[in-house]
């Protein structure tokens, strides 16, 4: 059993092609979820919905991946760590 979770409906769809090709085709075992994980709401619905969906949440993987672009590559020396803060709590504090 699989949820995915993402902001991009065609790269939501290309994964939910893999999953199904890999565990064939059985829909019932894969939660799909859109929306920005940075979004507490988001979040929660995703959780949720895996526990609702499948009865539990036994292993969790925070595999967003997302770096940007270098925006943040001296935040201290620019002044502004917004970018870089919202890289960490899309990456690793969820």
């Amino acid at each position: 059993m699989v949820t995915i979770c993402g902001r991009d409906e065609k790269t939501l769809n290309e994964t939910k092609a893999m999953v199904l090709a890999a565990n064939g085709g059985d829909e019932k075992k894969l939660l799909v979820v859109r929306g920005d994980l940075c979004d507490e709401a988001v979040m929660k619905k995703t959780v949720e919905g895996t526990i609702e969906k499948f009865g539990r949440l036994d292993v969790l993987v925070n595999n967003a991946g997302s770096t940007g672009t270098a925006q943040w590559a001296v935040p201290e020396i620019e002044g502004d760590i917004s970018y870089f803060d919202y890289t960490l709590n899309l990456n690793a504090r969820r």
